[in-house]
C-alpha cells in the first residue's frame, strides 16, 4: 500500500513502507521520517486543491484560471492558492530525479545533490529535523504572526537585546515614578508598573523593540492613555498619549507638537506636560511665562501635578535670561496644599521644607504677644527650637510623606530628631529614621548615620559600620 494517495493534480509514486523498513540503518530511518513530512505536505496541498484554493490539472497541464474580470478571485482564495502553490513546488522539487533525501546530513554548511532539500539540524540531537517537526518548522513562518508568540515576560527574559532591555527599563522607571506621584510606595509602584506594561503590551511592544511608537497607533481614537487603562478614548487623549510616548524616548520636538494639538481641547494633562517642556526648554524654546500660563490652565482644572509644579516654582522662584518668577511663599503654600490633598506625596515634603525654612527665619520680635504665649510653652520668655511651631508643622508634613516611604522625608525626620528641631532631641529616633532613609539611597543619610555609629549616639558604638557608611557616602 503506497504512502501517498493520488490526489488530482499530483502525479508521483513513492516506495511502500516495507521497502523503507528493510534498509534498517539510522540514516535511512531519518529518511523515512522525512518522507512522512512530505506525505503530510502533499496532503495539505491536495486538501487546498480539493477546497478550490488551487486550480486542478487536466492531462498534465494546469487549467488556466478564469480572467479576473469575469470571475473575481476572493482574497481568501488567493492566499490559499499561493500557499498551495508554494507547498507543491517544494514537494515536486523533492521528487526531482527520484525520491532522494538528505536525512544523513549533519548540517546545512555544505550543498546537497541536485534535487535534494536540506533540513535544519535539531539542536538537541545535532541531527536534521524530520517528520512532523520538519513540517511545523517550514509551515510556521507562513502562518499569521509566525506561530505561537512568547509572552511579554518570556520575550524580555529570553529574546530581548541589551538595547531593548535598556528601553524597557527606562519606560518601567518612568511609569514607576508616575505611580509614586499618585501616592504608591516604591514596593507597590514597581510591580504595578511592570503589570501595566504587560497588560498594554500592544502599546509598548513596538516602542521597546524598535525605539519608535507603533505607526498603526498614530491615528485619532486608536490609542488610550498607557498610564490609565480606563481612560475614555478621544482625539485629545490620543494626541496626548502620542506626545507622552515621544517624550519617553527623547523625541521632545514631536512630543511638543502632539501636546499642543491636545491642548486645543483644553486637555489638562497635555497642558501640564507641555508646560514642563517650556519650563525646561526640551523640544521648544525655553519660556517661563508660557510654562507658568499652561501650568495655571491645568491647575484650574484640578491637575494635581500642575498644582505641585506651581507650588515648587513659587516656593523657590525661577529665572531664565530676562524672565524672573520671584518666590512667593503664600502662593506656594496654596498650590502645594491643593496637590497634597490629591495625594501627591512630594507635595507633603515640599510643604515641610517650606515650613522648616520659615521656622529658621522667624524672629522672636516678630511674634505678637498672643503668638508668643502659644509658642513659649514653658513661659521662660524664649522660643526654643523644639517649641518652634513652624518646625512642628514641618515635622508633621515630613511624617505624612515618610509614612509612604518617601526617602527625602525619612532623611528630614532623622535630621530633625538629631538636632531637636520641632521635637525633643532623640538620637535613637534619629537613627531609626536614618536607617530607613539609607534604604532609599539618600547620600546625606549615610553620613549622618555614620556619625551616630561612630560616636555611639542612639546606637551602640560601631566603628566598622561607621566606616562602611562613610565610604558609601563618599562614593555618592
Amino acid at each position: 500500500m503506497p504512502f501517498l494517495k493520488s490526489w488530482p493534480g499530483i502525479c508521483c509514486s513513492v516506495p511502500n513502507n516495507r521497502a523503507w523498513h528493510r534498509l534498517g540503518n539510522q540514516e535511512n530511518e531519518a529518511d523515512r521520517m522525512n518522507l512522512r513530512a512530505i506525505q503530510v505536505t502533499a496532503l495539505l496541498g491536495g486538501a487546498l486543491i480539493f477546497q478550490g484554493a488551487l486550480p486542478l490539472r487536466a492531462n498534465g497541464a494546469e487549467v488556466p484560471s478564469a480572467p479576473a474580470a469575469l470571475v473575481p478571485e476572493p482574497p481568501g482564495q488567493t492566499a490559499g492558492r499561493l500557499m498551495a502553490e508554494h507547498w507543491l513546488v517544494i514537494m515536486r522539487s523533492w521528487f526531482k530525479g527520484g525520491a532522494r533525501f538528505v536525512g544523513h546530513l549533519q548540517g546545512l554548511d555544505h550543498a546537497g545533490a541536485l534535487g535534494e532539500n536540506k533540513f535544519p539540524a535539531a539542536p538537541w540531537t545535532q541531527r536534521p529535523l524530520c517528520g512532523p517537526f520538519a513540517l511545523a518548522h517550514h509551515l510556521a513562518p507562513l502562518l499569521p504572526r509566525g506561530g505561537v508568540q512568547p509572552s511579554p515576560k518570556d520575550w524580555l527574559n529570553n529574546l530581548a537585546s541589551d538595547i531593548q532591555i535598556e528601553r524597557y527599563e527606562k519606560i518601567l522607571e518612568d511609569i514607576t515614578r508616575v505611580f509614586q506621584r499618585r501616592g504608591m510606595s516604591l514596593h507597590v509602584a514597581g510591580p504595578a508598573a511592570k503589570q501595566q506594561i504587560y497588560t498594554r503590551w500592544d502599546l509598548y511592544e513596538h516602542l521597546i523593540k524598535f525605539g519608535t511608537p507603533n505607526p498603526l497607533l498614530q491615528k485619532p481614537r486608536a490609542s488610550k492613555n498607557p498610564y490609565d487603562p480606563y481612560a475614555i478614548s478621544s482625539d485629545a487623549t490620543d494626541y496626548y498619549n502620542l506626545g507622552l510616548i515621544c517624550q519617553r524616548i527623547g523625541k521632545f520636538k514631536e512630543a511638543a507638537v502632539e501636546y499642543e494639538r491636545a491642548t486645543r481641547s483644553r486637555h489638562a494633562m497635555a497642558q501640564a506636560s507641555l508646560a514642563y517642556l517650556y519650563e525646561t526648554g526640551q523640544g521648544v524654546k525655553r519660556d517661563l511665562m508660557k510654562a507658568l500660563e499652561l501650568y495655571q490652565l491645568a491647575a484650574q482644572q484640578g491637575h494635581s501635578v500642575a498644582q505641585y509644579n506651581l507650588g515648587r516654582i513659587h516656593q523657590n522662584g525661577l529665572k531664565h535670561l530676562n524672565q524672573v518668577i520671584a518666590p512667593n511663599p503664600a502662593l506656594a503654600e496654596q498650590y502645594l496644599r491643593r496637590a497634597a490633598a490629591q495625594g501627591v506625596v512630594a507635595a507633603y515634603h515640599q510643604l515641610g521644607i517650606l515650613y522648616y525654612t520659615q521656622g529658621g527665619r522667624i524672629k522672636l520680635a516678630s511674634l505678637t504677644p498672643e503668638q508668643l504665649k502659644i509658642w513659649d510653652k514653658d513661659g521662660d520668655g524664649r522660643v526654643l527650637p523644639a517649641e518652634n511651631r513652624l518646625y512642628q508643622d514641618a515635622h508633621d508634613h515630613f511624617l505624612l510623606a515618610a509614612q509612604q516611604s518617601y526617602g527625602p522625608s525619612l532623611h528630614a525626620l532623622g535630621v530633625m530628631y538629631q538636632q531637636g528641631h520641632g521635637v525633643k532631641s532623640d538620637a535613637a529616633r534619629a537613627a531609626h529614621w536614618l536607617e530607613q532613609a539609607v534604604q532609599h539611597e539618600q547620600p546625606d543619610s549615610f553620613y549622618n548615620l555614620a556619625q551616630l555609629h561612630e560616636n555611639g549616639l542612639g546606637v551602640p558604638p560601631n566603628l566598622p559600620r561607621a566606616f562602611i557608611l562613610y565610604r558609601q557616602a563618599a562614593r555618592m
